[in-house]
């Protein structure tokens, strides 16, 4: 995949900011949304979330995304858009495919060479740490 290979800017493999972004992540679990499988990629990031009564996709994501963008710009010093202006994302309809979901998340950072297994990304819900 052209993500995994590195493409663009790569701001979230600083540690600093994946942590920002990982944090940003969990803030509101179990408040705003349900945060299933997760991983911070050095240029994006994939997770399985569900909204809670009241609560959209879209407002979720704009304010996971908002808070790690201006994080991340105050610690790099730079201004202006970080995320690409759309989200990918799908509805999972069953138990299978939501497995597989799960499995291409853990797997990701293994896949694209950052570690040799998945427990090892620390910037992931499968971290072992």
């Amino acid at each position: 995949m052209f993500l995994d290979r590195g493409a663009g800017a790569c701001w979230l493999k600083e540690e600093r900011i994946a942590e920002v972004a990982c944090d940003a992540l969990r803030f509101f679990d179990g408040k705003r949304y349900e945060l299933g499988e997760w991983v911070v990629m050095p240029n994006h990031v994939h997770l399985v979330v569900r909204p809670m009564i009241g609560w959209t996709l879209s407002v979720v994501l704009k304010g996971m995304k908002g808070t790690i963008a201006n994080e991340a710009n105050g610690m790099l010093g730079t201004r202006g858009r970080s995320w690409q202006p759309e989200s990918f994302n799908r509805v999972v309809r069953d138990e299978k495919e939501m497995v597989r979901v799960r499995r291409y998340i853990r797997r990701n950072p293994a896949k694209a060479g950052l570690c040799k297994r998945e427990e090892e990304w620390r910037w992931a819900s499968a971290w072992a740490g």
